[in-house]
């Protein structure tokens, strides 16, 4: 096979599921692994994709992330239930990752003015927060993504892994039975970092999300310990992740 028809393959598989591991391009070209490698590098370069740890991206996949203060509107009513609800696990002391997103604004705003509780993030609307009232918190530095408020990239990853948390609250863009996702490569690989170094993992994410997973899956199940989200999940899904190892707290929204 030439390399524009392997291009082409590839483009066809892209167009039909977004994302398609390395794996399954190997096995549907049956090409070596250095030959891969060229054609993703060549395709990236000409703007035909995006690369990912473990995969490829279509080049449209990241177009309609929505932007913080867009999601900040929606569903707030919930969102607000969900951190108090888990904002009640946290305890009044030790060491709280507390992920971007909406959501986890939320929580922050409740735990910012718990004094005992030292507070690590690479989000820039709770440092903001934490600015406004004088809490003190450790910030994970790194690359701005402006559509999220979190600090990425190669920073982040060196700061994250040489902190430990007691909790970590993590956000997440989609879920299914396979696990937990997110719409960027850099994001998720901050959020595994804390995922792994944590004693306990708590993930906040409304029920709308349950069986639409994003592009980068970051956990599975069995390395979240409590997922807290809204009563829209019906009991027969928080059955089937809680036999994936995961505690489901239902919270009902706030009048």
């Amino acid at each position: 096979m030439f390399a524009h028809e392997r291009h082409r393959s590839i483009s066809n598989l892209l167009a039909r599921k977004q994302r398609v591991t390395v794996a399954d391009l190997q096995k549907a070209l049956k090409i070596s692994p250095a030959t891969l490698r060229r054609d993703l590098a060549e395709m990236e370069k000409e703007g035909q994709l995006l690369r990912v740890h473990g995969g490829v991206l279509h080049p449209n996949a990241m177009r309609n992330e929505p932007s913080f203060r867009h999601k900040k509107g929606e569903a707030f009513a919930e969102k607000r239930a969900m951190a108090r609800a888990a904002a009640e696990l946290a305890g009044d002391s030790g060491t709280v990752f507390i992920d971007a997103g909406t959501t986890c604004m939320e929580i922050a705003r409740l735990l910012l003015p718990r004094r005992e509780i030292k507070i690590i993030t690479n989000s820039i609307p709770v440092l903001f927060e934490a600015w406004r009232i004088g809490a003190n918190v450790v910030a994970v530095g790194g690359e701005l993504r402006t559509i999220s408020g979190a600090l990425t990239g190669a920073g982040a990853m060196e700061w994250a892994g040489n902190l430990h948390a007691d909790m970590a609250f993590i956000g997440a863009s989609g879920a299914d039975p396979e696990g937990v996702s997110t719409t960027e490569t850099s994001e998720a690989m901050v959020k595994q970092i804390f995922v792994a170094r944590r004693r306990k993992c708590i993930l906040l994410a409304d029920a709308r999300k349950w069986n639409h997973p994003a592009t980068v899956r970051f956990a599975h199940w069995g390395e979240i310990d409590t997922w807290v989200t809204s009563t829209l999940l019906s009991p027969a899904d928080a059955r089937t992740v809680e036999e994936l190892g995961t505690k489901v707290l239902r919270v009902a929204p706030e009048e």
